[in-house]
């Protein structure tokens, strides 16, 4: 198991078993890991997106478990408390243009304390130490300002809509002569 930490946060690349464990539910989870139980409340709509995207996440990682952890969710560890406070993950291996995208969200009760901003932060730096990787890309609806902020915040620039009016952001490695 990969965990990668901040200051104020350990962020955990869960295997196979863990997304198992995921499947039936955060408390299930958290309790097999020895966290606090959270009671997480997930952003409106995440939920469901979360739950919709689990099972092919799983799918992805049987097919390929060289994958993990690009294709894996990252669980959002408050170190200080124990509690599971959000996830983040990216959208696999950089493709054949040497990009992949990023997404993350933060327990409702945690928010504005810039805790996405370090969680991403983190993991980009995870990422462009790998190799191949040149470019992630995130998408924003156009009202979601918190996690605009947050992109911007970690080098985002918004390069393009979606045609269904997303905001389409993206982050270049720092050096792409550096490529390890």
């Amino acid at each position: 198991m990969l965990m990668l930490d901040t200051e104020r946060l350990t962020l955990i690349a869960l295997p196979e078993e863990h997304l198992r464990y995921l499947s039936a539910g955060y408390l299930k989870l958290e309790q097999y890991l020895g966290l606090r139980p959270s009671g997480f409340h997930m952003p409106p709509g995440f939920g469901e997106m979360f739950a919709e995207a689990l099972p092919h996440i799983l799918e992805s990682l049987a097919a390929d478990p060289g994958a993990y952890p690009w294709s894996t969710h990252w669980m959002i560890v408050h170190t200080g408390t124990q509690t599971a406070i959000g996830g983040i993950g990216l959208g696999g291996p950089p493709d054949d243009t040497g990009r992949t995208v990023v997404g993350y969200f933060v327990d409702t009760r945690y928010h504005n304390r810039g805790f996405a901003s370090e969680a991403l932060r983190r993991l980009l730096v995870w990422a462009f130490d790998q190799p191949n990787l040149l470019a992630v890309r995130a998408e924003t609806l156009p009202e979601g300002v918190t996690s605009q902020r947050v992109l911007i915040r970690n080098g985002f620039n918004l390069i393009g809509n979606t045609s269904e009016g997303n905001l389409i952001w993206e982050k270049l490695r720092p050096d792409p002569t550096l490529i390890p």
